[in-house]
């Protein structure tokens, strides 16, 4: 009767350490995150739902390949960093990291945590972030910055020719109504042309700003 308690206890445990482990593949699969696990090879072992879609890959196809086969020959440089991470054996993130995937350049960053049995090392956990949006509206912020330091440029020059540009029109004003030589007069003509035609750039340089 001993012995049948036994058995009975370690077919409990096994199936309680089988729910915990089903238990915590789900979560995995499930967490909104693209995540990779690899063996201590590197052969792949599990790619959760996310990741399956970032990459667009079935059920099974991955599996026990080398991680380098899910990101394809453009990406000589990534997998290089996680193979160096790989042994190193320790948790490692890297950021701004260029992808190339499908035919498109994205940017990410990555995450790998190393997974130990006691001292040894069995496989690594992988966690890619595609940050490609966030660096296209990075740019476009520091893009809008730029033209509103233009902006103001241009404003504090157009208010710095203004004020000389007003007083050589009162000169030019005057000197034209004191001076009976015409020819005089002519030049003045002349040069009040070319300085409305500045007048005219100014004003557009202070609606831009």
């Amino acid at each position: 009767y001993a012995q049948l308690s036994d058995t009975s206890d370690v077919t409990d445990i096994s199936r309680e350490f089988y729910q915990l482990l089903k238990y915590n593949e789900a979560i995995l699969q499930k967490l909104p995150i693209n995540l990779i696990v690899t063996d201590d090879m590197n052969r792949i072992k599990m790619v959760n739902d996310a990741g399956k879609k970032y990459f667009h890959i079935d059920s099974q196809s991955f599996r026990d390949k080398d991680i380098s086969s899910l990101f394809g020959k453009n990406n000589e440089a990534l997998i290089h960093l996680f193979y160096n991470a790989f042994l190193n054996g320790k948790e490692t993130v890297y950021y701004n990291v260029p992808l190339h995937l499908n035919g498109l350049k994205t940017v990410i960053n990555s995450k790998t945590i190393p997974i130990y049995d006691g001292a040894f090392l069995v496989g690594n956990i992988v966690i890619l972030e595609d940050i490609s949006e966030q660096e296209k509206l990075r740019e476009q912020f520091h893009l809008s910055e730029k033209l509103a330091s233009v902006g103001l440029l241009a404003a504090g020059v157009a208010h710095e020719i203004n004020n000389p540009l007003e007083i050589i029109f009162n000169h030019l004003n005057y000197l034209n109504m004191k001076t009976p030589d015409v020819e005089l007069k002519g030049v003045i003509g002349e040069i009040e042309e070319e300085m409305r035609d500045i007048r005219t750039i100014v004003s557009n340089l202070i609606s831009f700003s």
